[in-house]
C-alpha cells in the first residue's frame, strides 16, 4: 500500500511566535518523501516567516471562527470529512486541545482510516492546570470520548506515558523524540552580526533565552534569578528572544524595570532562522526554565548549534545533564540560580566543549531524518503492513 499521510495542526488566526506544535509537522513534511500534505486549521498570517517550509504547495490553510482554543472551521470539516479531498489513508494530528479534533475523529469514524495524534505535552500536569476549569468541562462534554477514538498517541518522552495513562487513554502509545534538521546542524552563525544588529555590548558574555513568551516558560523565575546573578557576574548579559501576547510582553518589561535589571537584560523580540542561528552562535549558554515541555525543540536547536544549556527537568531531555552538556535544575528559583551560577562561572572554552558534546549527541540521535524513519515504521504498523515497533507501548 502506498502511504498517503495527512498532517493536521491547529494554528492561530493572528501573528505570533514559532511553536513546536507547528514546527514539528513542518519538519516532518520537509523531510518525508512520498505523498504527504499539511492542513492548517486556522489562518496564521506569518506562517511562512516562522518556519522553513520547502514545499508550500503541499500546505493548505482553513479559516476558523470562534473564541480562544475552541474555534470551528466549517471549510476544514467539509473538505476533510464530507468531501474526503485529502485522500489520506492515515491522518497524523498535532495537538490535542482545540476543535480540529472534532473533525479528525469524525473523519476517522466516517472513513475508517487510522488516526495518530502527537501530544506535544498536552497531558502534563502543568498543561492540565492551565485553564483547568474550562478543560474539565470540555473533557466531560467532548474530549474524554474523543481521546478514546484516537488509534495511537505519540508522546515525545517516556514520562508522557504516565501522564497519558492517568488521563484515561488505554490504547497504544508511541514514544519518539523531536529532532533538528541537517541544515540547522550544518549552518553557521555570525556572532558579530547578532551583537551589532541587536546592540548587545561587545564586552559581555551572553545568556540566551529563545522561546515563546508564555507563563509556562518560567520567565517569572528567570528574571528574579537574574537580579541575584547580575551582581555576581557583571560581565554577563541576558538576552530574551521571543514573542507572545502583548499584555504578557508588557508585564515582563515592567518586571525588568521594577527589578532594576534593564542594564543587563534585553528583550529583542521574535527571531527566526538565520537570526536565531546567529543568536545561538553568540551565546555562551542557553536557558529554558520551563514548567513543562513536550521535548523542548529550543534546547535541541541550541545544542545543535553547539551551545550548552541550563534547562529545568520538566523540559524532559535527560541526556543533557547525564552527558555533561548542560544542567537540569528543578523548576524553582533557588535550583535555577544554583545551576546558572555554576554555568556562568565556567570559562568560555569549557562551555564550548560542553556545547560540542551536546551537538555530537544531537547529530547522532536527534536528526529529523532519523525521526522520520521511526514515524514511517509507526505508520506501516498502523496500516497493517509491518510488525509493531519496539517504541510502541501497550497495556
Amino acid at each position: 500500500m502506498t502511504k498517503k499521510i495527512l498532517y493536521v495542526v491547529e494554528t492561530p488566526n493572528t501573528f505570533g511566535g514559532a511553536s513546536g506544535l507547528e514546527a514539528v509537522p513542518v519538519a516532518l513534511l520537509n523531510h518525508r518523501e512520498g505523498d504527504t500534505n499539511l492542513w492548517c486549521y486556522g489562518m496564521r498570517p506569518n506562517f511562512y516567516q516562522m518556519y522553513p517550509v520547502q514545499t508550500p504547495d503541499r500546505i493548505k490553510f482553513f479559516q476558523s471562527y470562534g473564541w480562544g482554543q475552541y474555534k470551528f472551521s466549517p471549510a476544514f470539516y467539509h473538505t476533510l470529512v464530507c468531501q474526503n479531498q485529502s485522500g489520506a489513508n492515515l491522518l497524523h494530528q498535532h495537538g490535542f486541545w482545540g476543535m480540529a479534533l472534532h473533525s479528525t475523529t469524525r473523519w476517522h469514524r466516517v472513513h475508517g482510516r487510522p488516526l495518530l495524534l502527537s501530544l506535544h505535552g498536552a497531558f502534563s500536569p502543568w498543561a492540565l492546570k492551565k485553564n483547568s476549569i474550562k478543560k474539565m468541562l470540555a473533557r466531560k462534554i467532548f474530549y474524554n470520548r474523543a481521546s478514546n477514538e484516537i488509534d495511537v498517541i505519540h508522546a515525545s518522552s517516556a514520562q508522557d506515558i504516565e501522564f497519558t495513562r492517568e488521563f484515561g487513554y488505554k490504547k497504544p502509545i508511541a514514544v519518539m523524540p523531536n529532532g533538528v534538521s541537517a541544515d540547522w546542524l550544518d549552518s553557521l552563525g555570525d556572532a558579530k552580526r547578532f551583537r551589532k544588529v541587536f546592540e548587545i555590548p561587545e564586552d559581555k558574555r551572553i545568556l540566551l533565552y529563545c522561546s515563546r513568551l508564555d507563563r509556562g516558560k518560567g520567565l517569572d523565575m528567570l528574571l528574579p534569578a537574574w537580579k541575584h546573578l547580575e551582581k555576581i557576574f557583571p560581565d554577563w548579559f541576558c538576552v530574551i528572544a521571543g514573542t507572545g501576547v502583548d499584555s504578557y510582553k508588557k508585564e515582563l518589561q515592567m518586571t525588568i524595570e521594577s527589578l532594576k535589571i534593564s542594564q543587563t537584560v534585553k528583550m529583542i523580540g521574535n527571531i527566526v532562522m538565520q537570526d536565531k542561528r546567529d543568536a545561538i552562535e553568540a551565546a555562551d549558554a542557553f536557558v529554558l526554565p520551563s514548567y513543562s515541555e513536550g521535548f523542548a525543540l529550543a534546547v535541541l536547536e541550541a545544542l545543535g548549534g553547539g551551545c550548552p544549556c541550563v534547562m529545568t527537568k520538566t523540559c524532559r531531555i535527560p541526556f543533557v545533564e547525564k552527558s555533561g552538556c548542560g544542567w537540569c535544575p528543578d523548576p524553582n528559583i533557588d535550583s535555577l540560580i544554583a545551576s546558572l551560577e555554576e554555568a556562568m562561572s565556567k570559562d568560555k572554552e569549557t562551555l564550548k566543549r560542553m556545547g560540542q558534546v551536546g551537538k555530537e549527541i544531537v547529530e547522532s540521535q536527534f536528526t529529523w531524518k532519523r525521526i522520520v524513519g521511526l514515524f514511517d515504521e509507526l505508520y506501516d504498523w498502523m496500516l497493517g503492513e509491518k510488525e509493531k515497533p519496539e517504541f510502541v507501548h501497550e497495556l
